[in-house]
């Protein structure tokens, strides 16, 4: 984590939407990837991350954001 604050790499993260039964889910407080961060960072910095290990963990992560909307779907509605 230290790593990715020092890079600068981290954002608040929000989320909302609406899952089966028309209950809104609004999820907050957690960090996710910058993505336009990421993209801009110098050569350098992204083969440390990939020789770290980070970078995996960064895809790894990036993979499961977008997995949300999936899973949100698969919560019970509302009784």
């Amino acid at each position: 984590m230290r790593r990715l604050v020092a890079l600068d790499l981290l954002r608040g993260g929000e989320i909302r939407g609406e899952i089966a039964g028309g209950r809104r889910l609004n999820a907050t407080g957690f960090f996710m990837i910058d993505e336009q961060r990421l993209a801009t960072l110098p050569d350098e910095a992204v083969l440390e991350l990939h020789r770290s290990g980070l970078m995996a963990l960064i895809h790894a992560h990036r993979v499961s954001m977008g997995h949300v909307q999936t899973l949100a779907a698969r919560l019970p509605a509302a009784r």
